[in-house]
């Protein structure tokens, strides 16, 4: 109309964050080895995740799970927290001639509507720890020698397992006891027992030695 009133008022508009950014391990990728005899309830590594949302919001609010390969419920995580942030520990007794290595997947989550996920990979090696001890395969050995042998002829061969993968398994072998003049010597990986000296019949007739695997 003529000479028209007009007025101001204003008006604000709040910007809601929106759901739309999935969390992400850093990194997505973890690998590490610990020993087989690592005591249940030990801490191994840190988990952490992150989320691009708007801070403070439910969309940021993360918890961190274990989803799949846990074989024998052998790993927790610690309890999750907002931050997005976790301890995985051993849950269980590992054990490497069971299981050698596992491939976790592990799971984080958002608080948000409806709720977003990422996942990682945790992949655990173990170590070997030295728990057998060599068997041999007879309790005693015996062989027959000439005493024109030559030196390096190999006599007998003794034989030992152990039931350690890796290198706490591999057997080594060392005369010990019963020849004090060195006429024998042992092949130290494969158990071939040879001369090292020559035999004299009328200075000795017989040996007893110890053989020892370790």
């Amino acid at each position: 109309g003529v000479n028209p009133k007009t007025a101001k008022t204003i008006a604000t508009i709040n910007v809601e964050d929106e759901n739309d950014n999935s969390p992400y391990f850093v990194p997505s990728l973890t690998a590490f080895e610990i020993e087989e005899n690592t005591a249940i309830g030990a801490s191994v590594i840190d988990l952490s995740c992150a989320d691009d949302d708007y801070p403070g919001t439910l969309n940021v609010k993360r918890t961190i799970s274990i989803a799949g390969g846990n074989v024998g419920n052998a790993f927790g995580v610690s309890s999750t927290s907002i931050q997005g942030k976790a301890s995985l520990f051993v849950r269980s007794r590992l054990d490497l001639e069971t299981l050698d290595s596992y491939a976790l997947e592990v799971n984080c989550t958002d608080s948000g509507t409806p709720p977003l996920r990422g996942q990682g990979i945790v992949r655990v090696s173990l170590s070997s720890v030295n728990d057998f001890n060599p068997v041999f395969e007879k309790k005693t050995y015996s062989a027959v020698a000439y005493e024109n042998a030559s030196i390096g002829d190999i006599l007998l061969k003794i034989s030992a397992s152990d039931a350690d993968v890796g290198d706490a398994g591999r057997v080594v072998y060392e005369i010990t006891g019963g020849d004090r003049t060195g006429v024998f010597a042992v092949d130290r990986l494969g158990g071939d027992v040879f001369l090292a000296g020559l035999l004299d019949r009328e200075t000795q007739s017989n040996y007893t030695i110890t053989v020892m695997a370790s």
